[in-house]
């Protein structure tokens, strides 16, 4: 076997080989100083290492490092909004496969629960209401504003939709993004 590679040395002292691997370079260590020699010189430094004060450091540094390093965050605001929803819809879907399977099994009878789905029900038929009203408000005023995404032409909703992503897109880089960074 020839002398051991740096990258076998940090493997084999942070424990990632499997057992026939550790066999084999503790079966080469017997026979070769330079490698047992290199393997205790890592062994000092990783004890120097964990042994170390650490440091404190202004709450810039790692962002200065990255932006010297031109690494920079790729997460948008769409991202952002998901990333703080997804354990809402989890537990929407968590609940809802728990009722289906309750409600599929017969458990749900006699319960009482139906009457507060009863009651729901009532709330979202008049909060339905409420919400077609207000779009459908929402769509009048977007007549009066914009009357040509009305028409017939497909050329002024195309040159509308280009305009409207590139103010969202602008919106999101200069305006949404850095809120994002300072918060995180």
């Amino acid at each position: 076997m020839n002398h051991l590679t740096s990258e076998m040395l940090q493997d084999y002292l942070d424990k990632l080989d499997d057992k026939e691997t550790r066999f084999q370079i503790e079966l080469h260590f017997s026979t070769c100083e330079i490698c047992s020699g290199k393997l205790k010189l890592l062994r000092k430094v990783d004890s120097a290492l964990k042994n170390m004060k650490r440091e404190n450091v202004d709450v810039n540094f790692t962002p200065r490092i990255m932006k010297q390093l031109g690494i920079r965050e790729s997460s948008t605001i769409v991202w952002s909004i998901f990333k703080s929803l997804a354990p809402l819809l989890g537990l929407v879907l968590i609940i809802s496969t728990l009722y289906g399977v309750l409600k599929y099994t017969g458990k749900l009878e006699g319960s009482g629960v139906g009457d507060s789905i009863n009651a729901t029900q009532s709330v979202y038929d008049s909060a339905s209401g409420e919400i077609s009203k207000s779009i459908s408000s929402f769509t009048g005023w977007m007549k009066n504003l914009f009357p040509f995404l009305y028409t017939k032409g497909s050329f002024s909703l195309a040159a509308f939709l280009v305009v409207f992503f590139i103010i969202v897109a602008l919106l999101d880089k200069f305006i949404f993004m850095p809120i994002v960074k300072r918060k995180m």
